[in-house]
């Protein structure tokens, strides 16, 4: 498709790896070749990883992703850091039954910076109490397992 569009505009693809190069017919049927060749070798490629990070989750490892804050990663699986207190704190507050809007007021008097160093709001406080990442769980691509990695709080059933 990208050749087809650089043609287009009149501009040609030249390849020092293979010598496919010009415009004849059989020139392009080998250029197609390769490159039907290339996406089957890229989808397979996919396909391993994919089952690589899906045996990692069921075995409760962490298989990527954005990191849930107050853990790193470490080996492959997820331990706690510094931020780790934060997360125990707001979970303590929401099992005392503060609303999250409460915490975050909460939060933002106490001068507890966020993640991304700014204010919080109960978006993110409801996030962090309704991550079942918390309570233990590891998440991927729809697949859900006990986690090995040490939980902060227990994420209530929405």
């Amino acid at each position: 498709w990208i050749e087809k569009e650089l043609l287009v505009h009149d501009i040609e693809v030249v390849s020092l790896a293979e010598a496919f190069n010009g415009k004849d017919p059989m020139t392009t049927a080998m250029r197609q070749i390769v490159g039907v060749f290339a996406q089957l070798e890229k989808g397979r490629i996919t396909e391993r990883l994919l089952s690589g990070r899906m045996k990692k989750v069921s075995l409760g490892g962490y298989a990527g992703g954005r990191l849930p804050r107050g853990y790193a990663t470490d080996d492959g699986k997820l331990r706690q850091n510094k931020e780790a207190v934060t997360v125990r704190a707001i979970h303590k507050l929401y099992r005392q039954g503060w609303a999250f809007r409460k915490i975050a007021r909460h939060m933002n008097t106490q001068r507890i910076p966020n993640s991304k160093g700014s204010q919080w709001y109960a978006a993110t406080v409801r996030y962090i109490v309704l991550n079942t990442v918390y309570g233990g769980q590891i998440h991927y691509a729809g697949q859900v397992a006990r986690g090995v990695h040490r939980p902060m709080g227990q994420a209530p059933h929405p």
